[in-house]
Parts: C-alpha cells; sequence; structure tokens
C-alpha cells in the first residue's frame, strides 16, 4: 500500500509541479478573460456610430411628468452602453392591435396599477443591450415614483418587498433564449474535448516513456500491474478532476470582473444577480432567469461527462499504450479511437441544429465513445431533457466500470511484452493470457 501510495503522490505531483500545466493555465485562464469580456471589449472601442435609437413613449399613468422624469435616464443610458443609447418621444396615442413604428426602433406603452407601474415594450429593431438597460431605467423610475411622499419606515418596507416590474417585451419572434443556449451548446463540447484528450494522452504517453525506458519493470517488479494501472487512471482521473474544476473558477472570476469590475455596475443599485448578467450581456431578463434555471444541472452534466468520459478513454487508451513499444506504435494504435472522439466532438458542434428531431443523433448521445461530448450539448440546446442526460450519464458509468474490469486483467498480461505483431493480435493474446491467468 505504500508503494502505491508513494507511486500515485509521486505522479500526480510531477503533473501539478510540471511547467506546462502552469503555462497552459496561464493561457486558459487569458483566453477565458478575454472570451468573458467580450462584450466590455465591445464597448470599449464602440465609437457609438451605430446612432441613438428613436423610442416612442405613450403614458398611460396619471403622472404628466413622468415623460420628463423618464428622459432623465438617457444619458444614463447611453454611459452605460458606451454608444449614443436611445431617445424618448412621446406620443399621444397607440393601439396594440394595430400600430406602425413611423421610424422608431421600438414603442414604449407604460402603464399604472394602484400606485405602481408597468410597461410594455413592443420592438422593431432595439438590441438586448439597449432594451435591458430601458428596462433598469423603469425599475428606477417606478421605485422613485413608490417612494415619493413616503415616510422613511414607510420607503424601508417598500423596498423590502418590492418585486420585479412588470416589463413585457414583444418581439415579432421570441427566439433569443433558444438561439443563446443553442449558441452556446456548440461550444460546450471543445472544452469536454480538449480535457479529454489532455487526459488520455497524458496517460499513453507515461506508459509508453515507462515501456521505452524498461522503467516499468522495476515499477512492476515492486507494484503489481493492478495497482500500476489503477495509479495510472486515478492519477490522471484527479488531475483532470484539478484542470475541470480549475477552468470553471477561471470561467466564475472572469464573470465576476465582467459584471462588476469591467462593466462598471454598481453593485449596490438592488439589482438581482440575474438582472445584472442580463445587463451586462444584454440579454431580455426573461431569457436570462431561464438560462439561469437551467444553470446548476448544466454544470452537473459537464462535470459528471467530462470526467467519467475522461475515464472511459484513458483507460482504453491505457491499455493501447500497454500493447505498444513506442511513441510510434502508440499513435498508430490510438488513431481509430481518435477518430470515435472526433465524431462524437463534430456531431456535438453540428448536431445541436437538429438534434430535437433527428432520432440518429439522439441515439449517438446514448452510446458512450459520443456521449461526453454530445448529452451536455443535446441537454443545453433542449434536445435531450434532464431524465434522457442522466440516463445517458448512467449508461456511460456502467460502460467506464465494465471497460475497467476487463481491460485490468489484460493490462497485466500486456505491459510486460514487447511484442512486434499486428495490433489485432497483440489485442487477441492480451486477452487469451487474461482468460486463461483467471
Amino acid at each position: 500500500m505504500n508503494k502505491f501510495k508513494y507511486l500515485f503522490t509521486y505522479q500526480l505531483k510531477q503533473k501539478l509541479t510540471a511547467k506546462s500545466f502552469l503555462v497552459s493555465n496561464i493561457i486558459i485562464f487569458v483566453v477565458l478573460m478575454l472570451l468573458l469580456n467580450i462584450n466590455n471589449i465591445v464597448r470599449a472601442f464602440d465609437d457609438g456610430s451605430d446612432g441613438a435609437d428613436l423610442v416612442y413613449v405613450y403614458n398611460q399613468t396619471d403622472n404628466p411628468n413622468i415623460m420628463s422624469e423618464l428622459e432623465v435616464y438617457e444619458d444614463e443610458i447611453s454611459s452605460q452602453l458606451g454608444t449614443s443609447g436611445v431617445y424618448f418621444v412621446s406620443i399621444d396615442s397607440f393601439d396594440p392591435d394595430s400600430y406602425e413604428f413611423e421610424g422608431s426602433s421600438a414603442i414604449l406603452v407604460i402603464n399604472q396599477e394602484g400606485e405602481s407601474l408597468s410597461a410594455d415594450l413592443f420592438i422593431n429593431d432595439l438590441n438586448v443591450y439597449k432594451r435591458t438597460s430601458i428596462q433598469n431605467a423603469l425599475e428606477k423610475l417606478r421605485q422613485d415614483y413608490l417612494l415619493e411622499d413616503k415616510t422613511q419606515e414607510e420607503k424601508d418596507l417598500i423596498i423590502e418587498f418590492l418585486t420585479p416590474m412588470d416589463f413585457t417585451p414583444h418581439l415579432t419572434e421570441d427566439t433569443q433564449g433558444k438561439e443563446i443556449l443553442s449558441g452556446i451548446a456548440s461550444f460546450v463540447s471543445l472544452p469536454i474535448f480538449m480535457l479529454i484528450i489532455f487526459a488520455v494522452q497524458a496517460v499513453g504517453a507515461s506508459i509508453v516513456e515507462e515501456k521505452q525506458t524498461k522503467a516499468v519493470e522495476y515499477i512492476i517488479a515492486n507494484v503489481s500491474p493492478n495497482k500500476h494501472f489503477f495509479a495510472k487512471i486515478l492519477t490522471n482521473f484527479i488531475f483532470l478532476t484539478i484542470q475541470l474544476l480549475l477552468i470553471l473558477v477561471y470561467g466564475l472570476i472572469g464573470g465576476l470582473l465582467s459584471i462588476y469590475v469591467f462593466g462598471g455596475y454598481d453593485m449596490s443599485a438592488g439589482l438581482g444577480l440575474s438582472d445584472t448578467i442580463a445587463l451586462s450581456y444584454g440579454i431580455d431578463n426573461a431569457t436570462m432567469d431561464n438560462i439561469m434555471k437551467q444553470l446548476p444541472l448544466t454544470v452537473f452534466f459537464f462535470i459528471g461527462f467530462t470526467g467519467l468520459g475522461g475515464l472511459l478513454y484513458m483507460i482504453v487508451m491505457g491499455f493501447v499504450a500497454s500493447i505498444s513499444n513506442s511513441n510510434e506504435d502508440y499513435g498508430q494504435f490510438q488513431t481509430p479511437l481518435m477518430m470515435l472522439m472526433l465524431g462524437g466532438f463534430y456531431a456535438a458542434m453540428f448536431g445541436t441544429m437538429f438534434g430535437d428531431t433527428n432520432i440518429i443523433i439522439k441515439i449517438m448521445a446514448y452510446i458512450p465513445v459520443f456521449s461526453p461530448f454530445m448529452a451536455p450539448s443535446l441537454y443545453l440546446a433542449g434536445a435531450f431533457n434532464w431524465i434522457e442526460a442522466l440516463i445517458s450519464l448512467l449508461i456511460l458509468a456502467l460502460t467506464s466500470l465494465f471497460m475497467y474490469k476487463l481491460i485490468m486483467p489484460m493490462y497485466k498480461n500486456a505491459i510486460l511484452s514487447y511484442s512486434t505483431d499486428k495490433m489485432t493480435v497483440r489485442i487477441k493474446k492480451a486477452f487469451s493470457r487474461s482468460k486463461h491467468n483467471k
């Protein structure tokens, strides 16, 4: 047990202290910071040449000054967005059943319900950054409206129980949420693919190097082949998990920096996290709420499929490395498996476009060699519900366990073999010897 512990900790320490690990994490961190702050980078270089959007305002409240109060927020919206923002123009009438935009980007209808305000925004051509900024300006206006002529005690009570404003955007085709999730889903498979590739390459390279230098003979003389194989898989699985968690932490840091530091949003403004993220990335609040609801399960499936997918491929690639005598051997033998991984990766990239209707795509997402890349993407795109994704994850877990039990005795008979036969012959020999030695 002490020898196994030493082998495991030595290998893990080597990986975590390697310069390549440090360099790759710096690169990943920088890339994530840039991706998550792309909205702020765009704003920083935006010269406002897109022009201010004309928004007609129809006031249905009993406050004749509401128009002038709303115009106060025009400069704030412009400075917040880094563009020329919007400008409001009052109109005298509006029929929701029959209306013309008449050159405006949107028509804002402000309604009164008791002492509170609500609003409908009929959109012609208004980007999500500006419509979300209008919504937040109305939230502030409504709060001022509610707190007017109130005692401090009444103000505190109102603020404590204040619910979000009833703000309804009317779009010609409200597919924004699905488009956003489908767009993200198309790229979810990329970090999964990269992490699994790194993990399996590390397992294979380590075993092949030990065989080439004959170091494996000394190791097996002190540690059983079973423990040697288990140490390799466990070391790289933990390394994969650490790297995965680091990426999630980098993403969290990048998101927080984008919202609260580079985005310039005031944490004391009273907006919830969902509203703040929506404003930062220019997403409608309703759409943002739907995205946030899917986030916990998305993270769970992302971690689960990456971890178990990496485990399955590491087990198989570990055996492939054990029947290889050189890096050239290993490179040749791993090609079929790499093609399977690439197939799953590309199916995940493009399958989200029609995965909810194409039965072939959905079946592929249950096959363990493809599911690590496909299932999380299909779930995020809405082609898989959580039950279907969970079933796929369980199939992947059971397959990983089965492959480990199948390959362990084969690895034991292959690790000290230096046969130069064809790949299929080496596999047959390892399998027949494992059955004979049971």
